[in-house]
């Protein structure tokens, strides 16, 4: 308790902030916080003594749900979006949960990595997905609310900020848990775990399942604001020295990077044939 009410209040003071700031520093944030999932994860694993090189996977997983959610399912809602990729992310690592907790050091490393190159290799070679293009998905809502153009990069910020706190002080919670501290114990001395009667693969897989639904939430976010941005980024001029990575003309130290002058006389391709994907749009590629 005494972690979560400080934590709560620096979530609420962050996203009240970003009501004042620039577009480009609300869209970073709420990267690096999609992106901290990911990380919250893997911290999670390492309480464990193991460290993953294949969360990418669920981190992937869960982007590809939240866009096929959306444009297969109907399902619009941010949030509901998100949780679908934790769940996909989950039952896709739960199979191989028992056979990674087996192994430790740089063979649950190297392990974790050959299936990420699987799933990789079976999205690349997928065209129905797009291959190595990906595909496009609208706009998402939240609680059934349709964001207008002006706020939908601060929604999206709000409910990522929303979602990575909670996802945070919930791991705290496990972390503080009998399960959660008997971890630190795997970690220091696995035989001692045994002979007091504790199950030193049920703990390790327990961690990569909760790692791997924490990853698909943060991938289910992660796509949905990319695209969100990338939508609002079509409805923005983009002129001389705008920034490739936001579209700012102003406050934004990129455009001193990346200024890209556009030429007179050339016309932005808006149809969906020639439209690139989310990730060129915010890229500016």
């Amino acid at each position: 308790m005494r972690v979560s009410l400080p934590g709560l209040a620096l979530a609420a003071a962050l996203i009240a902030a970003g009501w004042f700031m620039p577009k480009w520093l609300t869209f970073l944030i709420t990267m690096a916080a999609a992106n901290g999932m990911v990380s919250l994860g893997i911290v999670m694993l390492m309480r464990s003594g193991v460290v993953p090189f294949g969360q990418g996977m669920v981190f992937a997983i869960g982007g590809y749900t939240a866009a096929l959610g959306f444009n297969e399912l109907g399902v619009t809602d941010a949030l509901l979006l998100a949780l679908a990729g934790g769940v996909a992310g989950t039952l896709i690592a739960a199979p191989f949960a028992p056979l990674l907790a087996r192994y430790r050091g740089i063979f649950f490393a190297m392990l974790t990595l050959a299936l990420s190159m699987v799933v990789y290799g079976l999205l690349a070679k997928t065209t129905a997905l797009g291959g190595t293009d990906g595909f496009n998905m609208g706009r998402p809502t939240v609680l059934g609310m349709q964001l207008p153009d002006a706020r939908v990069g601060y929604a999206m910020y709000a409910v990522t900020l929303g979602v990575a706190a909670v996802l945070a002080l919930l791991t705290r919670r496990y972390f503080d848990s009998v399960r959660g501290l008997l971890a630190l114990a795997v970690r220091d001395n696995e035989l001692r775990v045994e002979y007091l009667g504790g199950s030193v693969r049920k703990a390790v897989a327990v961690n990569y399942v909760l790692a791997a639904f924490v990853g698909g939430v943060g991938g289910g976010d992660h796509r949905t604001e990319a695209l969100a941005e990338s939508l609002r980024a079509e409805h923005r001029p983009r002129g001389r020295g705008a920034c490739r990575v936001c579209h700012a003309r102003a406050h934004c130290p990129g455009r001193f990077i990346h200024s890209e002058p556009m030429p007179r006389g050339r016309k932005r391709m808006t149809n969906s044939r020639n439209r690139p994907s989310a990730n060129c749009q915010v890229l500016g590629k």
